[in-house]
């Protein structure tokens, strides 16, 4: 794009420098053929007033006394006169100027006016107070300078020749014939001074110098094209080509490459560019480290609080044991691995004795305690790598002992029990002994296809009714 733009920028500042060149070339030539335009008019026209008002009168008054008829155009033409003076100057000259008296209806051919010429004589003959015409004309291809200005108007000397063929001298007539250059009427410009210089080689001098402008330039231009484009490529190009592909490792493995570095280029601004680059890349690697650390910090506390809310959600908030939905899960777990295995597994359910009595005469604060102290019992009794002991509910504790036979498991209910009692918690409102006691219903099998869990749960409900209609702090196995 860069390149686009010089190459753009240059061809436009080019085509106008060669057409002010090519222009101002133009205008010089021109100024100069104005200039040598000029000269030979004024040289000619002093030339042409010379002969007719000095030696024109004298000749005519010669050739009068000799025989009115008589005419020699060599000495009595002042047109003759100039025009032959300017056939012997072209002769001497290679820049064949051109210089005449062009009038409409002429005797000569060669000063007969063209039509821009008439067209030009018209205009001087209604413009009076116009007393010339210059520019630059294209003649059979070529270009001219000319100037043009109005002859002076038919004067009383000239009717002598130019009236009529009856007026005029008999000799002119018979060189001339009766039909041209009569009947000028009197006061009418008939002809103008013309003067062409030619300009074709001025023109070819001024497209020889626009042609090497162009060729200096279309140089010029391809050696500061091919040195720009090896400094950007130098410069530029290669140092961001740098800086793109560090970028890309590091977007590509930041782990790996973060924090690698640019080499620092040549020029301020690229270089500043590196270092602020690397700084960034510095800093992304510091601000990476760190954030992986509070990540795995953050993962860490996380880790930490979805644990503890794990075991919230798995605990009694009373107690401290495993709540009652922990005891769905673990027992479903439970009865579905006794099964695959065809090992036995027990369940204990437990009940405080007279909970409510104890509730009525201690208060509910007491009641609380009176649970924890149960649970502990529990936590310290109950052993083994699978056992589970929870919270069923209210004032119901059970546990799940897979791997156990239900003789095992009622051997475990006494130990609970008689544990318990040991503590001589008072009870002032049950039976003797007057002490918190629990009863135990315990249930034992070896899973079998088609049965359920809850029908093991069932029985050792059942018996632990049993139990506390049985007198209370005793186990009773189901069947």
């Amino acid at each position: 794009m860069v390149l686009g733009f010089l190459v753009a920028l240059f061809a436009i500042a080019f085509s106008l420098y060669i057409s002010v060149v090519y222009d101002k070339e133009q205008a010089r030539a021109v100024d100069e053929a104005r200039v040598k335009a000029e000269s030979l008019f004024d040289l000619n026209t002093a030339i042409f007033t010379h002969f007719r008002d000095k030696i024109r009168p004298k000749n005519m008054q010669i050739m009068h006394d000799i025989s009115a008829e008589a005419f020699d155009p060599a000495i009595m033409s002042s047109f003759f006169t100039v025009r032959e003076i300017n056939k012997l100057y072209n002769a001497l000259n290679s820049e064949q100027y051109h210089y005449r008296i062009c009038t409409i209806n002429s005797r000569v051919l060669d000063d007969e006016a063209d039509a821009y010429e008439a067209e030009i004589i018209t205009f001087f003959n209604a413009n009076r107070t116009e007393n010339e015409r210059n520019g630059v004309r294209i003649i059979d291809g070529k270009a001219y300078y000319t100037i043009l200005r109005p002859f002076r108007p038919v004067g009383t000397s000239c009717l002598a020749c130019h009236s009529t063929p009856e007026s005029a001298p008999a000799d002119l007539v018979a060189q001339y014939g009766r039909q041209l250059g009569f009947n000028w009427p009197e006061g009418q410009i008939i002809s103008a001074a013309s003067v062409r210089v030619p300009l074709t080689e001025a023109y070819a001098v001024a497209d020889h110098v626009a042609k090497a402008s162009s060729y200096f330039f279309l140089v010029f231009l391809c050696l500061l094209l091919s040195l720009t484009g090896m400094l950007l490529n130098v410069l530029i190009l290669q140092p961001l080509k740098r800086a793109k592909i560090v970028a890309k490792r590091i977007a590509d493995d930041p782990t790996q490459n973060m924090g690698e570095r640019v080499p620092s280029p040549k020029g301020r601004e690229l270089a500043e560019f590196a270092q602020a680059f690397n700084s960034m890349a510095d800093t992304l690697a510091k601000e990476r480290a760190l954030l992986d650390a509070r990540v795995a910090e953050r993962t860490r506390e996380l880790a930490e609080a979805n644990g503890k809310l794990q075991r919230l959600s798995e605990r009694d908030g009373l107690t401290g044991l495993y709540n009652r939905r922990k005891f769905d899960l673990a027992y479903a777990t439970a009865w579905d691995n006794a099964l695959k295995q065809r090992q036995p597994l027990s369940i204990i359910l437990l009940d405080v004795d007279d909970f409510k009595n104890y509730n009525d005469q201690y208060g509910h604060q007491a009641g609380d305690d009176c649970l924890r102290q149960v649970a502990e019992v529990l936590e310290t009794t109950v052993r083994g790598p699978d056992a589970l002991a929870a919270r069923y509910g209210g004032e119901e504790f059970v546990v799940i002992l897979p791997g156990l036979t239900g003789q095992a498991a009622r051997t475990l209910a006494q130990e609970i029990c008689r544990v318990v009692a040991g503590k001589g918690v008072c009870h002032a409102k049950t039976g003797a002994p007057s002490i918190v006691t629990i009863s135990a219903g315990v249930a034992g099998q070896i899973p079998e296809a088609g049965e359920t869990a809850e029908h093991m749960l069932e029985k050792a409900d059942a018996v632990l009714y049993v139990a506390k209609a049985s007198g209370k702090n005793c186990c009773i196995l189901a069947d």
